[in-house]
């Protein structure tokens, strides 16, 4: 079936400040324009999802298949002055112009070999699971709340 997308890892939908840039091996390959949205090579994108294996991104700056990509995901409440919730390589999948503005969805995966990234978000992703339970929990009270 063509155009279908597996997915085969739990996936949580969740919007972060993140910052990408291309990785040093992709650098002489991969050039961006003069006129692209950088500051001292970093790219401000957001996250849109979240899963073991890979995650999506917002990004204004259009960026290759394959590409090989150094993304941080920024503290929502601190931003550059905490450490990253991530910081490590991510390869490009698939990169989908969303409209005008313009804006790429751009989705990745977690490289073979890169545990350091691995276990970042391993550890974001049970905080997002924590999180998910946690609100299903009071939802689920306030129905019960509201029945009575």
């Amino acid at each position: 079936m063509a155009g279908l997308i597996v997915r085969n890892a739990e996936r949580h939908e969740i919007s972060l400040p993140v910052r990408m840039r291309v990785a040093g091996e992709h650098v002489s390959v991969v050039r961006l324009a003069a006129g692209a949205p950088t500051r001292d090579g970093w790219i401000e994108a957001d996250l849109a999802d979240l899963s073991r294996s890979g995650f999506g991104l917002v990004s204004p700056v259009f960026l290759p298949r394959l590409t090989l990509i150094q993304v941080q995901i920024l503290d929502p409440v601190h931003g550059d002055e905490a450490d990253p919730l991530l910081d490590g390589l991510v390869r490009i999948r698939r990169v989908i112009m969303t409209d005008g503005r313009p804006s790429y969805l751009i989705g990745t995966s977690v490289e073979h070999g890169h545990s350091m990234i691995t276990g970042q978000l391993n550890k974001l992703m049970d905080r997002c699971s924590d999180a998910a339970a946690d609100r299903d929990e009071a939802f689920s009270g306030e129905e019960e709340a509201g029945d009575a």
